[in-house]
């Protein structure tokens, strides 16, 4: 196995949580991603992939993020000493615009939506010594994505095998670097429960018809889980793994990172409270009737977009106690 060598991110801890093992009584333990210095798992894949291509002559790194890519590549920028330049939409709340300048990013807002920011980025990446870096296609990203595996088979140490994988899916690149890593340390029939929110729903549509198919728009509150089309590659290889897809609601989404901060003291965004939903609404045992042999991994992949007066917000508009107040 070759290691991948990238100053870019950090190892994430991996820590047992009492009080989510207690609610499933299994072992569980969280893969803290939110730990990175962007402040979440896409530094990893979006890093190794703008290293990647310094190392083969880029000048300036491109993207289009209206969130966590954008942090990444910016991070990723400081770090190799190239400027940066994120296309972002209208619909960007400016926090994250004022983010992205402070750590150095050029930012250019354009157009309505995602798609729209994201021709204006490869227009610009074709200039000489410009680099695109998308959100989540393409091998490198994987690569990278798929270091926090290797990571959690050193922390779990030797010969623990684990039992299960939990991680939210969005357009596909956190899975698909899972899987990646899950195949390279011979676990491709440890179960792995990938979770999607109500609106942003691409996997599950793609399943129903067979073949990844295009969403008409993103409804979900869960933003940067708002790919319109699942990624091709994690699609076509889904048959070799152990692998369960879930949606769950965003309301359950939201709750779950407001018990999240209760218990654990950590801000996440409604895409990574998906993943969460799987334990705080006990479905362990309808998605894995069998059980589950092994400790439980559950990828906390973070988010910029949080806050605390965000997290209220989104709790008030479900209805529901902030700070969580039990059943």
């Amino acid at each position: 196995m070759s290691e991948i060598k990238c100053p870019i991110f950090i190892e994430t801890p991996l820590i047992y949580s009492n009080k989510l093992s207690k609610l499933v009584g299994g072992d569980i333990y969280l893969k803290l991603e939110n730990d990175q210095p962007s402040g979440a798992f896409k530094l990893r894949g979006n890093g190794y992939h703008s290293q990647k291509e310094v190392e083969r002559g880029c000048k300036r790194l491109i993207t289009a993020s209206g969130g966590n890519t954008g942090m990444a590549v910016t991070r990723a920028g400081q770090v190799l000493g190239v400027p940066v330049t994120v296309f972002i939409p209208k619909s960007t709340p400016q926090m994250v615009i004022d983010v992205l300048r402070e750590q150095g990013a050029e930012v250019t807002v354009h157009g309505d939506n995602f798609g729209m920011a994201n021709d204006r980025a490869l227009e610009e990446a074709k200039k000489p010594g410009c680099s695109y870096i998308h959100p989540y296609i393409h091998p490198e990203t994987w690569q990278g994505h798929s270091t926090m595996v290797d990571e959690i088979a050193k922390q779990l140490g030797q010969g623990v095998r684990p039992g299960c994988f939990i991680v939210s899916v969005g357009g596909g690149g956190l899975a698909k670097g899972v899987l990646t890593g899950i195949e390279r340390h011979g676990w491709a029939d440890v179960p792995v429960i990938g979770v999607e929110t109500e609106g942003a729903d691409c996997l599950r549509k793609a399943l129903e018809a067979g073949k990844p198919v295009e969403l008409a728009e993103i409804t979900s509150i869960a933003v940067t889980l708002g790919a319109k089309m699942i990624l091709t590659e994690l699609f076509d290889e889904l048959p070799k793994f152990n692998f369960i897809p879930h949606v769950v609601t965003d309301k359950q989404a939201v709750q779950s990172c407001v018990r999240f901060a209760d218990d654990h003291r950590i801000l996440v965004e409604p895409s990574c409270g998906a993943a969460l939903s799987v334990i705080y609404f006990d479905l362990l045992k309808e998605l894995i009737p069998k059980g589950i042999k092994g400790p439980i991994v559950v990828i906390v992949c973070g988010g910029s977009g949080v806050s605390l007066t965000l997290l209220q917000k989104w709790a008030q508009q479900f209805n529901l106690d902030f700070p969580y107040k039990g059943h």
